[in-house]
């Protein structure tokens, strides 16, 4: 029945495109910080930067990933754009050789790579072990999906109907191209889409000319993904996925006119029709490689031309790296070091809050509550950041460091809140007031804001080290918070027993010190759940 037929087709694609992201996602949690690292530094110049793309996507079977890790460091500029192209030519040709390698005739190693990759992953706890098991079990089922993909077309060779529909197709190449650009755009690999096409071909479904002309357009689709994910990165990273798509656009045009020549001459000498096609999609990216690697620079400079960068603008998060967010114990270090930044501003908060009320510089007083504004905009940034980690990608671990995270996250939010706004008004209050402390009050709150300072200091420890002691040791400032507390509200009645005019004219306002110096402290002491 032609609607089983179907169903199996979409079925083996599934179990393709799965496959591809089990590969991934395998490679990205065993090695993920390493070819971060490895990337980032291996792209001095354009030999390096091509190197680089193409063997660092031949280990995550995925170019998109490769663009995304790239175009993040282009909107830090660990990288300029220029060889941020190379990398991607790199990437290009890296795809079509695995292209190649999975088109060969493989399908024992299927279920080879099927028992070793569930041995792995189902016999150890090791993280590292259990990811390089979940590559085995992601490269097993990209071979067994081509294998039921041949399977399923088959019978469709035979279709008068199919043959009726591809005719017309073949009458309107540019179609075909589209076709294949948006095919590859929904599955978001092109390496998947390629395997597909050569799968159709192979079988009689599509002819070799319009197989290849899907084939371009599954080139120029797949650059689509990694260019919208880019758009809210700005500009620098845009120049990375636009470049890459209109290097693959224009060579995809600029081939046009030779495909069949090319095909005239593969067919014979590749022994098959579907290894044509895959053929013909190396000496693609090989020849636009050729072509396009002495140019980057000028590419880049008119990327650069097209797509400037303000000055003036300064991105919030320094350590949120969007193309970490698929290996995640690195996603949580960035979010953790910017969990981390934010601890800084809320100690500079602190300290400039208490200048501000021993001086009474109004100044000072503003740049207190501006500083709220950039720790309110940047914990936002942080808590979408960890929001965006996929729950089921994470092990028990990691989905405690998050939680961990979070915790600390909106826990400094809401001391941001109370120094912005109550203390702030304390001494907006003291100043329009001309109010004077008692030199024994003076000393009393700032010694409390000594202990919650300490009390910060023991919260950023503890988020980085995860350290019991360290949350002991933060439980015990919380109650000498309280117990200070206490002795400077006792001193502080006992100096309106005297009759001291300093303290009766002062006396909410010292209570009210310290009763949000107090609720700062149960905030802190908070980060110790779990510990």
């Amino acid at each position: 029945m032609p609607e089983l037929v179907l169903l199996d087709i979409l079925g083996a694609c599934a179990l393709l495109i799965w496959g591809v992201r089990m590969v991934r996602t395998g490679i990205s949690r065993a090695f993920g910080a390493r070819l971060h690292h490895w990337l980032a530094r291996s792209t001095g110049n354009t030999v390096f930067a091509f190197a680089t793309g193409l063997a660092t996507t031949f280990a995550m079977q995925s170019s998109t990933a490769t663009a995304m890790i790239v175009a993040a460091f282009a909107g830090k500029e660990l990288i300029t754009t220029a060889m941020a192209q190379a990398v991607m030519l790199g990437a290009n040709v890296s795809t079509s050789i695995a292209a190649k390698i999975l088109a060969l005739n493989l399908h024992w190693l299927a279920s080879v790579l099927l028992i070793i990759g569930v041995t792995a992953f189902l016999s150890t706890d090791n993280s590292r072990r259990r990811a390089l098991g979940r590559t085995a079990i992601g490269l097993g089922l990209m071979l067994l999906s081509l294998r039921l993909l041949a399977s399923a077309t088959e019978p469709m060779g035979h279709s008068p109907a199919l043959a009726l529909v591809m005719s017309l197709l073949e009458r309107a190449p540019f179609l075909a191209l589209v076709l294949g650009a948006a095919i590859a755009a929904i599955f978001a690999s092109s390496l998947a889409t390629v395997l597909v096409l050569m799968s159709l071909n192979a079988t009689g479904v599509l002819s070799t000319d319009l197989a290849a002309w899907m084939v371009l357009g599954a080139n120029v689709g797949g650059a689509l993904p990694p260019f919208l994910t880019s758009l809210p990165l700005g500009p620098a990273a845009q120049r990375v996925t636009l470049g890459n798509l209109l290097v693959r656009g224009m060579g995809g045009l600029a081939m046009l006119p030779f495909i069949h020549p090319l095909l005239s001459w593969l067919s014979p000498i590749s022994g098959s029709a579907g290894q044509a096609i895959i053929n013909f999609h190396v000496i693609f990216n090989l020849l636009l490689a050729v072509v396009t690697l002495p140019l980057v620079q000028l590419i880049g400079r008119g990327l650069a031309w097209l797509l400037p960068v303000d000055p003036t603008e300064t991105s919030t998060a320094r350590h949120l790296d969007n193309a970490s967010l698929s290996v995640p114990p690195l996603a949580l270090a960035c979010a953790a070091q910017e969990a981390l930044t934010v601890a800084e501003m809320i100690e500079a908060m602190l300290q400039t809050g208490l200048k501000a009320f021993n001086s009474g510089d109004e100044n000072r007083r503003a740049e207190m509550v501006k500083m709220d504004d950039q720790i309110d905009q940047l914990q936002n940034e942080i808590k979408l950041y960890l929001a965006r980690l996929g729950r089921e990608e994470l092990t028990d671990e990691e989905e405690r460091k998050r939680y961990e995270i979070s915790l600390f996250v909106i826990n400094m939010e809401h001391i941001g809140d109370i120094v912005s706004t109550n203390i702030a008004h304390a001494i907006r209050r003291k100043n329009k007031r001309r109010l004077t402390l008692s030199d024994e009050g003076l000393d009393e709150i700032s010694n409390l804001y000594g202990l919650v300072i300490e009390e910060l200091k023991l919260a950023r420890g503890l988020l980085v080290s995860s350290d019991r002691s360290i949350a002991q040791k933060l439980r015990d400032v919380d109650v000498e918070v309280k117990q200070y507390s206490r002795f400077s509200e006792s001193s502080h009645l006992e100096r309106l027993r005297e009759g001291r005019t300093e303290s009766v004219r002062t006396s909410s306002l010292h209570l009210d010190l310290l009763r949000d110096l107090k609720r700062i402290s149960a905030h802190l002491t908070s980060v110790t759940h779990g510990h």
